[in-house]
Parts: C-alpha cells; structure tokens; sequence
C-alpha cells in the first residue's frame, strides 16, 4: 500500500470514525464516503453529510461525471469519442490551431497563470522532458535490475521543448496551437488540483453544502461537519522517523502535498522520483515533501509542485505574493519548517 493510499485512508477513517449526527428541522445528516480507481490513475473519494442515501447518491453522479470530464480532457495518452483533450493537442503541435471545449482552454490558461506566478516552475508545457522519466520508470518496474536513466543528451534536447510562449491561446479560450512541433503538454503538476476545484464547484451547485473531495491525496473540503467541526488531514513523515505527527483543519480549503515517496525508481542504489525540476530537467531531492494549504485547490497544487523544487527561502517569497497560503516543508530525517501563520490551522 502506497503512502499516498494510506494517507486517503487514514483521513477516510478519521472521518468515519466521528460520526456525530445533528439534527436539522428534525433530520439528521450521516457521513457517507464513496471511492472510484479509474480517474487521473488514481483514487477519488467523496466524503459528504447528508440526510440520506439517495441525496449522497445523485452527489456520486455529479462527483464521477466531472470527474470523468476532466480525466478525459486532460488525459495525454488516449482518445475519447467526441472529446478534443490534450493528447490532441500533443498530436497536432506544430500544425494548425485546434478548436478545444472551453474549459479545456480555461485550464490551459491556468496553466499559463501557474508558471509565472511559479516564476517557471510549474511547467505544463515540460511534456517532452516528463515522458523520458515516465518510460524510464516504466522500464525499472518492469525490470528492477536493468533500471536505467534517460540520456542527458535526450533530456538536453527535450529541455529546448518547453518553451511556454510555444502555447497560443484565443482570447475566448476556444482554440489552441503548439508553435513547436516537438512540444507535448502534460497536466501532471496541476490537473488533480484543477479538477479538484471543478468537482467542489458541480457539489455546491447541486446542493451538498458539506463534503471533502480527496483526490490522490489533493484534498479539498467545503463546509462544516456536524456541530461546526472543521474537516481534519494528516501530513506523512519520512517512515520510521519523528516529525510532524499533528492534524491539520480544513475550513473549506485544499492541501496538496507533493512529494518523492510515492512515484520512483531507483538506478545504482539512488532513489529517483517523479517530480522534475523544469529548469533542470531532473529531479530535485531537497524535501521528503511540501504541503500547500490554501482556498483554491489548483493553486495548492501548482504551489507544492513549484515550491518543491526550489529552495525554501525562494519558496517563501513566492508564497508572500500569494493571500492566504501557507505551507510546510518536511525533510527526510522528519525535521519541518513551516510559514508563520501555518499552525493557525493544526490542532
């Protein structure tokens, strides 16, 4: 069992475990929690309050139909009937401007917006660095001992790939053009936290008024649980070693962690994990993890990614133009830091 499984549930469970009921016009509200496997290759779970079973049912429609939106278009390995999604996009760079749904544009702005705020960072237009790294680590689980790495001339030439003034956008978000016929798009860095914000946004338009949407790990709360208590997540720390051992409220907002103990592989004894510096083309090992609390779960998400790659006072200041985002950095031998108004939200 992966650590990102069994941080969804240990918060699962917490909840599960308080099950306070309240009464409201004399009903009374239930946690019920429901979890699918096949969406952004990993798990999803809904957590809600409701007074019964057929309300938490209509939100699993609403929770797995956007859900099921957004994996599809933001999916960079297959095609969809009916659906122009990123790997579309892929397929045409250096062609023509494709007509794309508006939301899909919607994210590709975002993802423009992301890499300044990140001063390039979070990078979604690092595609063609990001698949040597997939393939490599493909061809390790396959075969362990003959793990290599992908060629520093492959990651040079591909690092020229990246550019994020390569990506044209319509005003009106409708259509999009990869200038570079090498470049690929890849919605790793923010596509849970992305649709994290859009799942919470279908919910509280069909009425559930207090739920947390955990989405491998990307977790984004909204409302209150019965007698006004917060929503609560655990942050892991290195195994085996003392740190950060507290709980961390959620009142109606994201953590997102991001972190080299889930995906990896290891070449010569070295640990090699997923998370690429897009200035550098390989991996940054400075932190265990960095955990970004904040309203807005895209933006959790491109923070942790970024400021997990940087050095923690280059991080910090990144965070100070941010309202309301805070974040800690956890270290492998379970030592943190944290920003100054952090533990307003731990208990």
């Amino acid at each position: 069992m992966t650590v990102r499984i069994r941080r969804a549930l240990a918060t699962v469970l917490a909840i599960l475990l308080c099950l306070p009921l309240f009464s409201a016009c004399g009903r009374q509200k239930e946690a019920h929690s429901h979890t699918v496997f096949h969406y952004f290759d990993t798990f999803c779970t809904l957590t809600a309050y409701t007074e019964n079973q057929a309300d938490f049912n209509y939100y699993i429609t609403v929770f797995e139909e956007t859900l099921k939106e957004y994996h599809e278009l933001l999916d960079i390995y297959h095609t969809y009937e009916g659906v122009v999604n990123l790997k579309t996009i892929n397929d045409g760079a250096g062609g023509e401007a494709i007509s794309v749904d508006p939301r899909l544009g919607a994210f590709l702005r975002f993802g423009k917006t992301a890499y300044e705020k990140t001063e390039g960072y979070t990078n979604i237009a690092i595609g063609s660095v990001l698949s040597l790294w997939h393939d490599a680590r493909a061809r390790a689980t396959e075969a362990p001992e003959a793990a290599t790495l992908p060629s520093p001339t492959a990651i040079t030439e591909a690092m020229a790939h990246t550019d994020m003034n390569d990506l044209i956008l319509s005003d009106d978000n409708t259509a999009v053009r990869l200038l570079d016929p090498q470049m690929s798009l890849d919605a790793g860095a923010v596509g849970k936290g992305y649709a994290a914000n859009e799942v919470a946004r279908a919910l509280r338009e069909a009425g559930c008024d207090a739920f947390l949407v955990n989405l491998g790990g990307n977790l984004l709360s909204h409302g209150e649980k019965p007698k006004g208590e917060d929503w609560l997540a655990g942050i892991d720390t290195p195994e085996g070693k003392q740190g950060f051992e507290k709980s961390v409220r959620l009142p109606s907002l994201s953590l997102v962690t991001s972190g080299s103990s889930q995906r990896f592989f290891t070449v010569n004894g070295k640990v090699y994990h997923h998370i690429i510096d897009p200035n550098t083309g390989y991996p940054e090992n400075r932190y265990f993890s960095v955990s970004v609390l904040c309203a807005d779960s895209a933006l959790a998400d491109t923070l942790s990614t970024a400021l997990f790659c940087m050095s923690e006072e280059d991080g910090k200041r990144i965070l100070s133009g941010v309202d309301g985002a805070e974040a800690i950095w956890i270290f492998a031998d379970g030592s943190y830091h944290t920003t100054d108004c952090f533990f307003e939200y731990v208990e």
